[in-house]
């Protein structure tokens, strides 16, 4: 979920300021994130295999979520914190949630 949606700005009430200062740090972070990605061509691509690349993608989620926090106000980011965990529910292993499982009888 973008953090510069028309949504998530009446939800936050962003400022001007904060919505360019967002949507600088959303494609930072996405060019980061597509450059470390490996190549969906080629399952044995180097960066498939590359080691410490988990940590190398957790460290530029910490950094992305630091430079959000910098952004907005307290309440603000409490808000961003609350809706985030109740929008994007994540699995064990990292993924997105799979709902498959509970139509399973």
């Amino acid at each position: 979920m973008s953090l510069t949606s028309n949504d998530m700005i009446k939800k936050l009430k962003l400022t001007d300021d904060q919505i360019t200062k967002l949507k600088v740090e959303e494609q930072t972070f996405r060019k980061k994130m597509e450059a470390n990605r490996p190549d969906r061509n080629s399952m044995n691509s180097e960066k498939v295999n590359k080691p410490g690349k988990n940590d190398q993608m957790d460290t530029m989620m910490k950094e992305h979520e630091t430079a959000i926090k910098g952004i907005l106000n307290n309440k603000q980011y409490k808000l961003y914190q609350k809706y985030m965990q109740e929008n994007r529910p994540q699995r064990p292993d990292g993924g997105p949630k799979d709902d498959s499982s509970e139509n399973e009888e």
